[in-house]
C-alpha cells in the first residue's frame, strides 16, 4: 500500500474515517474539483494522523496532499 510507505513513522493503529472527506481544488477530471471519503485515519508512533482515502477505482492512497480536509459535519 503506498499510503503506508511514505510514512515517516511507525503506524500503530487505524481508526474508521468517520464520515471526514479530503478536497481538492484542481484534482479532478480536466482539473476540476474532487472530493473523497476518508476510509480510514493512520495513527503513527509521534501522533500524527494521516487519511487515507480510496477511490471509485479501488485505488488506495494518502491524502495528506489534499486542498482541504471536511468534518462529518460540515457540507
Amino acid at each position: 500500500m503506498s499510503a503506508v510507505r511514505g510514512l515517516r513513522s511507525r503506524v500503530l493503529t487505524g481508526m474508521p474515517g468517520g464520515g471526514w472527506r479530503a478536497h481538492w481544488k484542481d484534482e479532478g477530471p480536466n482539473g476540476t474539483p474532487l472530493t473523497e471519503q476518508v476510509l480510514a485515519w493512520l495513527i503513527t508512533a509521534t501522533g500524527r494522523a494521516t487519511p487515507i482515502t480510496v477511490d471509485a477505482t479501488g485505488h488506495v492512497d494518502d491524502a495528506e496532499g489534499a486542498d482541504r480536509l471536511i468534518p462529518p459535519e460540515e457540507d
